[in-house]
């Protein structure tokens, strides 16, 4: 199931950094915000035939600007997404 994955190496060059089943959310510390995934889940039931799960594990990943070089301009509010907007 590949559902779940963040990325994929025949994508551009990206590779997977976690198996996700969802998110949990985004918060912002002093240097950035982090996006925290649910990594492992457990089935607890069903209702009408659906899954219902619990979190097992999350993981917070930071969600960083790319570096730039010194030579580019600094424009941060256009590189960075702002999930509170």
């Amino acid at each position: 199931d590949q559902s779940g994955e963040v990325a994929r190496n025949n994508a551009g060059g990206l590779k997977p950094i976690a198996k996700a089943y969802g998110i949990v959310g985004f918060v912002r510390f002093l240097d950035c915000y982090y996006l925290t995934l649910i990594t492992r889940r457990a089935k607890v039931g069903s209702i009408g035939g659906n899954g219902i799960y619990t979190i097992k594990s999350t993981e917070t990943f930071p969600l960083k600007p790319a570096e730039q070089s010194p030579g580019e301009a600094a424009d941060t509010d256009f590189h960075t997404a702002d999930p509170s907007a």
